[in-house]
């Protein structure tokens, strides 16, 4: 939905109106409210507490972490 790069520039995220993972705003969060999402969802995001680990979920932070907008 975010696309390879964060941007949320996908034909879902944009219907969806997804925020870009590498925007300001959203890197700011820190590392607990990003696990709390991922794990628990946030309209419209799924929760993937049951299909991803907490080593999963700190790996997907991580990689989020190395996108930044340019």
């Amino acid at each position: 939905c975010h696309a390879k790069d964060g941007s949320g520039g996908t034909k879902l995220g944009k219907a969806m109106k997804l925020r870009d993972l590498r925007s300001a705003e959203v890197q700011k969060q820190t590392d607990a409210q990003w696990q709390e999402v991922i794990a628990n969802g946030k309209k419209p995001m799924p929760a993937y507490g049951k299909t991803l680990d907490a080593a999963q979920i700190q790996g997907l932070i991580k990689h989020m972490r190395g996108m930044t907008k340019k």
